[in-house]
Parts: structure tokens; C-alpha cells; sequence
């Protein structure tokens, strides 16, 4: 396969970087502790020296020189504090954390290294250092052989204190070719530029999975697999006659005997498809298909699909009505069955659209893209070469589209066309093993999502694996945000399937098991986003936003059932398909009843700067012992545009605080609840559990969460004896619920 050529320039300056991946004394270094080149390559160049050079025609010289830049302020205003009698020296971690934050600012942005360095003060510019960041840092002991990738920015480093005062804003990707003496140590190769010439390696590949692994081919009736092998209603027909053009036509599978070995396609519509399925197109498709009017995305999965010898294939939007919900949603909740038995999943990663394609051209003008070429050091003080270009290098279209999350994850097999490499994966070989046609040995996507890893954490606890799931899931977007609840029905079915517990029940998003901790979703303030036009879920669910969630109670094993203040009494839920039991829900029929301590509660004003920004808001919990303060997550952004605005309410907005789970840890409490707003009170249709409700119940909708977390006075200064009954006390004196009566509410 024709690799892309770059055309590197090198000269005798870029012959003269130093790249030193130990330094002398292996074990026996130790950085100072505000070094921030410890993990960075030090190429023994001055900025004189990178002038010099520039001047003489380098153009990597040039480059790091006259691209965009940026100057670290306040690293530069914390360094000169340091060097004036009395102020602190800060440790490495204080100075990186001041780097990020000036990487991020855009008032630091600069037009070059030039302009950065305008911004220090300092007589001795000329000896400041050349470093480079690598992709992974540099280990300074042990073994030299580190496969680094990339390097994410170059930076001038001050030779007294050694803080990297001011950085490119870009930087350049590594690889070499498999005959350099560098490939021994680096396994980043040539980008393959014809993702169409590796098909025959795909087939061998494929044939190899086929017949050699046991667990592939099991996939279908094994736990981890599908229950049932359940036909998606319509295939697309490949059919090559000998000495004649391919021919396409959509069939129903109802007409064939058994369910033939099949494809499917995971891609990004990149909108409303104009050429779909629907009710007026459905008979014209079973007639034939032109392939010249398919999409560029699907026409060139059906030539992989040719070309491997796979007669069938499935792409939503040709094989379900595009105009009929019941269609959808019936067809919709296959597959799990779809891509789970599919023989392979072709993934279109490269492809923002279904109009985009994915077996062109990778690169097409590698001559006006920066490239440049340096000695590299390698085992037996040889000398290898690396080639860096400049390659912008961001996730995949396909990585942040909602329904492509589930549908990776419950394919059996990956065939992935992405921007620099083809990668071919299977349950036996997820992340570096399987087919690649170039480009990195490990996956550009994050593998901690993908197959066996997903799996193996639900079957060791489905609940924290859930949302675990959930927290990815969310980051994605959806074009509609009606499809939330669906386009993740795949994954909770299989989930089903591997907790095997009858018991169990999947309840618009949440699992009833695990109820009160999955209630306690939350929305970062930076994500929140408008409260959706169409609904969605019912308000104490996840699914009713549009906003990426996490949980206050992902990962805190400690917090088991005991732990809950709250009594769930019923959840009523009613499908909006009764064949897609892990769908959406009937819009008005998610109703949890629950008994637990509620207390009046307000909320005001935007915190100030300073104050807890990943939730900006307090609420105000009027309690036994008076009024305690907690960080409260808002759900929606017209909940905190209704306080902030001007005109807003002086006083906060009346709420209701309802605590969920609560416990002590030494002198410390630690309260979790929802934020409520009433919303109507209701003659009860079943008898609320507590007789002195009198048949009334108050029906409340869910706004946010709150976290509390506070200490007894003066703990600190209590010797070790002290421990004793600090849990009580804790309970007692800082437990604002305590001397609540539990109530029976409704949350819809």
C-alpha cells in the first residue's frame, strides 16, 4: 500500500537537535522540585541558537518560531513572586496546574513564539532552552526504548528556574517507516493514503477471525452475546453478475429461509437523509437501487461489502420507514441482534456525513503540509530518523455522535475507516492486536468504552457499570434529542442479559435496584444546557435533559443501601412501544412515588468566582439546626437564568430539598438529595403508605441535585481518643434532615 508522501525537509540544524531520552545517572537523577522539563525533551538549543537557525533557512526552526503561540502569564507572575525575597517557592505540580490554566486562557493566545517572548522579562532571553512535551512524557529512568507519538508543543524553558514560560500552540506528529533502525523503538508508520488498496489484507484478516476464534464465533449464543438471533425486517441485496455492473435492491427478509451472513454500517448522517427509506421510496428499493444515487457513505460500504464477499448488508436509514414510528422503534430495538450478529460492522469514522465517503484520498496535498525530519536515537547508540509533520489530529466524526456508541459496542466485529489508518477488530484483539494498515499500534479511540472491557465491568456490577456507561454516552450529541432514550436501548438490553437477575427491572434510564443512587445524576455547570422542546423522560431521570451527566455516586463503593434515607413505594412507567421495553416512554407516565425527609430550601444568585464553578450555584436547606449551605446542580439553564438575570428574585427561589442517601465519616457528614419544585397536589389513585397523607399526595418535578459535605467545629485540633462516637456526633449535631418526618411525594 502507497504510503502518503510527505516531502520532510532536514538540514543541518534539525541534524543538530539533541534528542536524550535518559539522562546521565538513569535511577540516580532526581529533578529539582519545581523542574517542569523532567517529562519533556531538553534539545540543547538556545533560543539564540533557534534564531540562528531560522535565519539560515531551517524551516522546523521557522516553524516553531512563527506559528501560533502562547505566553504563560501567570506562570511568568507566579515565577518573578518566587524570585523576590520572601515569596514561596511552589512546588511542580502548582506551576503546572498555573500552566494549563494560561494554555486554556485565550487572552494568552500570541500570532508567534516571537510575540510570546515580547512578554518576558527577563536579560538572559537568548540562553532560555528549547524543550519539547512528548505524547507519553518521557520516563527520565530505567530503559531508553519509549514509543513516543507525538509532541504536543514545544516550549522555552528559563535556565534558572526551569519553567517552561512560553509554548507553541500547536505541535507535530512522529512516525517512521518500518525499515528505519528507528522502527525498532517507535510504531507509529506512514499514513496508508488508499484505505481501499488494504481490503484484500481485510479479507484474509476477516477469513482469519472466522475460522481460528472461538469466542468470535460464539458471540451470538454465548451470555456475553445476543439471546436470540431476532432478522431485522430488510437488507440491502449486493449481487455482482459476472461481466455485469453490481446490482442493489433492498429485500425483506421475510423471504429468506435463514438469515444470510450479513454487514453492517455504523456512520454520521450529518443531518436529514434525502435519500432514505420511507413509504414512498420502499417499493421503488425493492425493485432496484441506482448505486450512483446512494450517498457516497453507503455506496462505498457496499463496495467493501463486494469486495469481501458479503452479499448483505444493513443501514438504517435504507432498511427501516424513515416515516413510521412503529417501524422505527420495532427495528430499533434489534440491534442488539443487528450489529451483535452482523459479520462485521463497518465503521465510517472518518465520515462527518453520509454524503462525505470513506475509501478516498487520505491526504491529498501532502506538499503543503509542514514536514520535517531528525536523527533519532535508538538502542546500541544507533541512529534512526523520524519524520514530525503537522497534522491536525482530533477525534473522529464518528466518536461524538450518540447512536454510534452503542452501536460500537455491540458489534462483534470492527472494520474502521478512519482519517490516518484502517483498523480491523474483533472480541479477541479490541485495542493494538487485529489489522491496521499504518499509522498508531494502539487505537486513536478511546478503548476503555469498547467491547470486553464495557462488558466485563457490568458483569462485575451492572449498576456502577451503568453509569459508568452513562457518563460517555452522554458527552455525545444527537440530532434529535427524542432519540436519548433510544439510542442507548441497545446497550440496556444487553445489560439485561448479563446481570441475569429477574428481579431487576430497567426503568426510563435507571435500574430499579439501584434507584436512589442513579438518581443522583447531575449536570456540570459548564454543559447545562435549555430544557428540551419535546419530552424526553420523566424529570427525575436522565433522559429528560439534553446535557452531558455524570453521578454524584459513580465509583463511591462505600455507599450501599444502608446508606439511603428514602423509600422508593412504586415507579410507574408506560411504554411509548410495547415491542421496545427498553425505550422511550409514554410522555405523562413516569411516576415515582417516594417516601423521604423533605426541608424547605432556597436558591440565589450565581456563586462568585472561587466558589465551586463546576456546580455555581448554592442552595439554601432550612434544617433542625437552622440553615446549611450546599452546592446544588441545576438541571436546566433557564433555572439558573431565572436567579442571575437582572430582576431576578432578592430572596432566592423556594424550592424543596429531599434527601436520597446521607451517611457520617468520622467527624465529617455527607448528605445527597434532590432539588424539587411543586407542581400540583393529587388525590392519590392507590393509598399513599403513610395513613396521615389523608389520600393526598404533592407532586413535585425535579430541578437538580444537591451535595453536603460538612465537619464538627474544631476536629483538628481533637487528639486520636477523641475518635470515639465521632460518627454519632457527626449525626447529631450537622445532619440537617434529622428531625424531619418522612412524607410521601410524587416525582414526575
Amino acid at each position: 500500500m502507497a504510503p502518503v508522501r510527505f516531502q520532510p525537509h532536514t538540514c543541518r540544524h534539525c541534524e543538530g537537535f539533541v534528542i536524550e531520552l535518559v539522562r546521565e545517572g538513569e535511577v540516580s537523577w532526581k529533578p529539582q522540585r519545581c523542574d517542569m522539563t523532567q517529562d519533556k525533551l531538553d534539545l540543547r538549543i538556545t533560543f539564540r541558537d533557534l534564531t540562528a537557525a531560522s535565519a539560515d533557512g531551517c524551516e522546523l526552526c521557522r516553524w516553531i518560531l512563527y506559528g501560533k503561540a502562547i505566553s504563560r502569564k501567570s506562570l511568568q507572575d507566579s515565577s518573578n513572586y518566587a524570585a523576590k525575597d520572601g515569596g514561596e517557592i511552589m512546588d511542580r505540580s502548582t506551576y503546572e496546574l498555573l500552566a494549563r490554566a494560561d494554555d486554556e486562557n485565550p487572552e494568552c493566545a500570541r500570532s508567534s513564539m516571537l510575540e510570546a517572548v515580547r512578554d518576558l522579562i527577563s536579560p538572559d532571553i537568548g540562553e532560555y532552552g528549547l524543550v519539547a512535551a512528548t505524547n507519553p512524557p518521557i520516563i527520565r529512568v530505567g530503559k531508553s526504548k519509549q514509543d513516543i507519538q507525538c509532541i504536543p508543543y514545544f516550549g522555552l524553558c528559563d535556565p534558572h528556574t526551569r519553567l517552561v514560560l512560553c509554548r507553541t500552540a500547536n505541535g507535530l506528529q512522529l512516525f517512521t517507516s518500518e525499515q528505519d533502525t528507528a522502527a525498532a523503538v517507535l510504531s507509529t508508520r506512514p499514513i496508508a493514503n488508499q484505505p481501499s488498496e488494504g481490503l484484500k489484507d481485510i479479507a484474509v484478516w476477516l477469513g482469519d477471525c472466522m475460522t481460528n476464534h472461538r469466542r468470535c464465533r460464539s458471540i451470538v449464543t454465548s451470555p456475553r452475546g445476543v439471546a436470540k438471533r431476532v432478522k431485522p425486517r430488510r437488507l440491502l441485496h449486493i449481487e455482482k453478475p459476472r461481466n455485469q455492473p453490481l446490482r442493489l435492491n433492498l429485500q425483506s427478509t421475510d423471504k429468506l429461509d435463514n438469515l444470510p451472513p450479513f454487514a453492517a454500517l455504523s456512520y454520521c448522517w450529518g443531518g436529514n437523509q434525502t435519500f432514505r427509506c420511507d413509504e414512498s421510496t420502499v417499493t421503488g428499493f425493492m425493485v432496484g437501487i441506482p448505486l450512483s444515487n446512494l450517498p457516497a457513505t453507503i455506496r462505498d460500504a457496499v463496495t467493501v461489502c463486494e469486495q469481501l464477499k458479503i452479499q448483505y448488508l444493513w443501514v438504517d436509514s435504507l432498511c427501516i420507514l424513515q416515516d413510521d414510528e412503529a417501524d422505527k422503534a420495532i427495528e430499533i430495538a434489534k440491534m442488539p441482534s443487528i450489529y451483535g450478529g452482523a459479520v462485521f460492522t463497518i465503521v465510517a469514522s472518518r465520515a462527518a456525513s453520509a454524503w462525505d465517503g470513506f475509501l478516498g484520498t487520505r491526504v491529498p496535498d501532502p506538499d503543503t503540509i509542514p514536514a520535517f525530519q531528525i536523527p533519532w536515537p535508538c538502542e546500541g547508540n544507533q541512529l534512526g530518523s523520524v519524520t514530525m509533520v503537522d497534522l491536525d489530529v482530533r477525534p473522529e466524526p464518528i466518536d461524538e455522535r450518540g447512536w454510534t456508541f452503542q452501536e460500537r459496542l455491540l458489534s462483534t466485529r470492527l472494520v474502521e475507516f478512519g482519517s490516518r489508518q484502517t483498523r480491523c477488530t474483533c472480541r479477541e484483539s479490541r485495542s493494538s492486536a487485529g489489522y491496521r494498515d499504518g499509522w498508531r499500534r494502539e487505537s486513536e479511540t478511546d478503548t476503555s468504552y469498547t467491547g470486553e472491557r464495557v462488558w466485563a465491568k457490568v458483569e462485575e456490577d451492572i449498576h456502577n457499570g451503568w453509569q459508568w456507561l452513562i457518563l460517555r454516552y452522554t458527552q455525545r450529541k444527537l440530532t434529535h434529542g427524542t432519540d436519548r432514550p433510544l439510542a442507548i436501548s441497545g446497550i440496556a438490553e444487553r445489560c439485561t442479559q448479563l446481570a441475569d437477575d429477574d428481579d431487576d427491572e430497567y426503568l426510563a434510564g435507571l435500574w430499579k435496584k439501584s434507584l436512589q443512587a442513579g438518581l443522583l445524576w447531575a449536570v456540570l455547570a459548564r454543559d447545562r444546557e435549555p430544557r428540551p422542546l419535546s419530552y424526553q423522560g420523566p424529570s427525575w431521570s436522565w433522559l429528560a435533559v439534553g446535557s452531558p451527566t455524570f453521578n454524584l455516586q459513580l465509583n463511591r463503593a462505600e455507599w450501599g443501601p444502608e446508606q439511603s434515607d428514602s423509600e422508593i413505594l412504586s415507579v410507574r412507567t408506560e411504554l411509548a412501544n410495547a415491542r421496545a421495553p427498553f425505550g422511550a416512554t409514554r410522555e405523562g407516565s413516569g411516576r415515582l412515588r417516594i417516601r423521604g425527609r423533605l426541608a424547605r430550601a432556597t436558591y440565589g444568585r450565581e456563586n462568585p468566582p472561587g466558589v465551586d464553578s463546576s456546580s455555581d450555584h448554592e442552595i439554601h436547606i432550612t434544617g433542625a439546626h437552622g440553615r446549611v449551605d450546599a452546592n446544588l446542580y441545576l438541571d436546566y439553564a433557564e433555572d439558573a437564568v431565572a436567579v442571575d438575570s437582572p430582576g431576578g428574585p432578592d430572596n432566592g427561589v423556594a424550592v424543596a430539598a429531599l434527601e436520597i442517601q446521607s451517611r457520617s465519616i468520622g467527624p465529617s457528614w455527607f448528605s445527597f438529595g434532590l432539588v424539587l419544585r411543586p407542581i400540583a397536589t393529587i388525590t392519590a389513585d392507590t393509598p399513599p403508605a403513610d395513613p396521615s397523607e389523608g389520600g393526598k399526595v404533592n407532586v413535585f418535578t425535579r430541578i437538580g441535585v444537591f451535595e453536603l459535605g460538612t465537619s464538627l467545629d474544631g476536629f483538628r485540633n481533637r487528639s486520636a481518643t477523641d475518635d470515639v462516637g465521632w460518627g454519632r456526633r457527626s449525626e447529631e449535631e450537622l445532619n440537617c434532615f434529622r428531625d424531619i418526618e418522612p412524607s410521601v411525594i410524587e416525582i414526575v
